[in-house]
């Protein structure tokens, strides 16, 4: 299958990878590769893998994702587009609106920026497809091969909100792992005794609960931003609660440990 990746960041990079250990064509447009739109013309599919950074506002920049759109209908492409950068419940909708002679779609992504490419390959627990169509659920899913663990079908803004749902909650674990921490230090206790012990009831896995001297606050490009997005967008709904302010809020407080950018767990 020929398949194209607009933007080479860290996800774009590591499904470039993985997609030709399957032994896909995989055809690339990247700034610094200084190339064209036109290089994914003929491809099957083309996932958008650009930066969708933290507005003035806080909220969910998506002007890089409406200009690529752009070119692509200005190119008569007529593949699939999967979208694959975090935007703004709703945004995926609103594109097959503006954009209604593209096969559009919403597949986040769920990888650790330290390991991103063993996670698409190796740890790829589902492959959520937030389409309309089953024919594009269909191909989407022939793409991937071996690799997803489950495969499920969601509408675009559920898949969109599952994104959110995903790192917000990866940010929510860690404050919470902190302040527990904080009161076991306080009282004379050990955490990951403690920890542990919670870990062994079985109701819930042990990533992002880890908490010591070197090891804290919630970092990285996708974490902060997503936190301070899923806020506003609340804000913007008027659902009156401030959970993901406060998160954010108590990150500040605490030393944020990252290691290239990345939470070390």
């Amino acid at each position: 299958m020929k398949i194209g990746i607009i933007g080479l960041g860290v996800v774009g990079n590591a499904i470039k990878n993985g997609f030709e250990r399957l032994d896909h064509k995989v055809l690339c447009h990247d700034l610094k590769l200084k190339s064209t739109i036109d290089t994914v013309k003929e491809t099957e599919i083309v996932f958008i893998c650009v930066p969708t950074p933290q507005d003035e506002d806080g909220s969910c920049d998506t002007s890089i994702i409406k200009e690529v759109l752009q070119q692509l209908d200005n190119l008569m492409y007529r593949g699939i587009v999967a979208i694959k950068s975090t935007v703004e419940c709703g945004f995926t909708e609103k594109m097959i609106l503006q954009f209604p002679k593209m096969a559009l779609c919403f597949v986040p992504e769920f990888l650790r920026e330290r390991c991103a490419e063993d996670d698409f390959i190796n740890n790829h627990n589902v492959l959520a497809i937030g389409t309309h169509d089953s024919f594009v659920f269909d191909k989407l899913v022939e793409a991937h091969g071996h690799y997803p663990k489950n495969t499920i079908k969601l509408k675009p803004t559920e898949a969109e909100i599952l994104k959110y749902y995903n790192n917000v909650f990866a940010a929510t674990k860690i404050i919470f792992a902190n302040i527990m921490a904080e009161l076991c230090n306080k009282t004379d206790c050990d955490y990951t005794r403690v920890k542990d012990a919670f870990i062994k009831g079985g109701r819930c896995k042990d990533s992002y609960l880890d908490v010591n001297e070197n090891l804290k606050g919630y970092g990285g490009m996708c974490l902060p931003k997503d936190v301070r997005a899923m806020a506003k967008l609340l804000e913007k709904l008027g659902i009156d609660f401030d959970t993901f302010k406060s998160i954010d809020s108590d990150n500040s407080k605490l030393k944020t440990t990252v290691f290239n950018g990345m939470r070390l767990k």
